[in-house]
């Protein structure tokens, strides 16, 4: 023990005694490593974006659980989720299942479910190269599965002779800033199994333009305010033609 003491009733000081405890520099501790904590998380949530999946209408059996997995360009999974198949969220509209990946581009969504056939099946979708942006919404819609050699399309597609022609359809984010770009693509091939063409459009030609309007993968950019636009693409081939949208705003 370290004691001084001045003389003539001076003042003294004793380590001993204005020293904080050692549980309050133990609790202090512990808020300040809470807090950064709290920090990171909340900067994490900052950096994430998310994906809405539109997919269970997407097959004529009807799907049980669905499972979508989001991978990085390297194989690694960066995001999960789970849905029941059941009758989904019960909101006309409303997306199959949600899920929140930290931003990056050249990501690969599958998505896997089994029929409800007595025997059932497993049928999986894979789409991309995507793009997640950070807090902002990306959406995509799937309608073709690979059932292990038999492929499932949209209920009503029977009434179609086109029915094979489209596969998926990606748009993200859905909302972007004037002079900012909205990264789409879609697949799809014709009755041989070669690749279709496609053509990218929004009505109003003012609210922007496309880098290729006629590629499989390309960029639209906001050139003027506009919300709820759909944004559109027809996937053809020498005989058939699908069109699909989505529904984006520029701010």
């Amino acid at each position: 023990m370290l004691l001084l003491v001045g003389c003539g009733g001076g003042s003294h000081f004793s380590p001993l005694e204005d020293a904080e405890p050692p549980l309050a520099v133990s609790a202090r501790a512990e808020r300040a490593e809470v807090g950064a904590g709290s920090e990171r998380a909340v900067e994490e949530r900052r950096s994430e974006g998310t994906l809405e999946v539109t997919a269970k209408s997407a097959i004529t059996s009807y799907l049980g659980r669905l499972r979508a997995v989001v991978t990085d360009a390297e194989g690694r999974v960066v995001a999960g989720a789970d849905a029941e198949g059941a009758e989904g969220s019960g909101v006309q509209g409303a997306p199959d299942l949600r899920l929140t990946a930290p931003e990056g581009d050249d990501y690969t969504l599958t998505v896997t479910a089994s029929t409800s056939d007595p025997e059932p099946t497993t049928c999986r979708a894979v789409v991309g190269p995507l793009r997640v942006v950070a807090q902002a919404v990306g959406a995509v819609r799937i309608l073709a599965w690979d059932c292990g050699g038999v492929t499932g399309y949209v209920p009503n597609a029977a009434a179609s002779e086109c029915f094979w022609l489209a596969q998926w359809l990606f748009v993200g984010p859905t909302r972007a800033a004037v002079g900012q770009d909205i990264q789409v693509s879609a697949a799809g091939h014709d009755a041989q199994g070669n690749q279709a063409r496609f053509d990218w459009s929004v009505p109003p030609p003012s609210l922007g333009r496309f880098a290729e309007p006629s590629a499989a993968r390309t960029s639209f950019r906001c050139q003027a305010p506009g919300t709820e636009q759909p944004l559109t693409v027809a996937i053809s081939d020498a005989e058939c033609l699908a069109e699909l949208s989505q529904d984006i705003a520029c701010q």
